[in-house]
């Protein structure tokens, strides 16, 4: 927060310091970087300034990303992405980047494709799936995806090939 009159109708002001044992910075980047260090600066300067950010970060416990401009993180030790795309890899590594996606705020999900366009195996139907993202399919991190169903169908051999794709 910064050192002026609370009365002057700044949101950003905290009052006049008055003690001398205060340590003053030039920014709130400067104050973040020294007194704050356990913080991501940019996250402690818009906190400081009331300045909304257009950034993720990772909300672990729902596995999916949100948008701190529109849900502020509340845990100030998380960290930011620039994209949804960045979040969910580095942020959700248990889930694949496509599945994140699906969990995250729709506005932020539509402006990106979800799947990847590969086929994978589903292990309950025995057949290949598209990771298209329709009607919510999508590869988990763990499926090992296959650049074309050819590949895809090799892996399962005793499904006769007729029978392997899922359209």
């Amino acid at each position: 927060v910064r050192d002026c009159d609370e009365s002057y109708g700044d949101s950003t002001c905290a009052g006049i310091v008055e003690h001398s044992h205060v340590v003053l910075h030039d920014s709130a980047e400067a104050c973040c970087t020294s007194e704050y260090e356990w913080m991501e600066t940019e996250l402690c300067a818009t906190r400081s300034t009331k300045t909304p950010i257009e950034k993720y970060w990772p909300d672990k416990t729902n596995s999916k990303c949100v948008n701190d401009s529109e849900t502020p993180a509340e845990d100030f030790s998380v960290s930011l992405f620039d994209t949804v795309e960045a979040c969910c890899t580095a942020g959700i590594p248990w889930l694949s980047e496509a599945a994140c996606m699906a969990t995250t705020d729709e506005d932020a999900a539509a402006a990106t494709p979800r799947g990847s366009g590969k086929y994978y195996i589903d292990w309950i139907h025995e057949r290949c799936v598209m990771d298209d993202g329709s009607d919510g399919i999508v590869a988990e991190a763990w499926d090992d995806l296959f650049d074309d169903v050819t590949a895809c169908c090799d892996s399962i051999p005793w499904i006769e090939r007729e029978d392997c794709v899922v359209m």
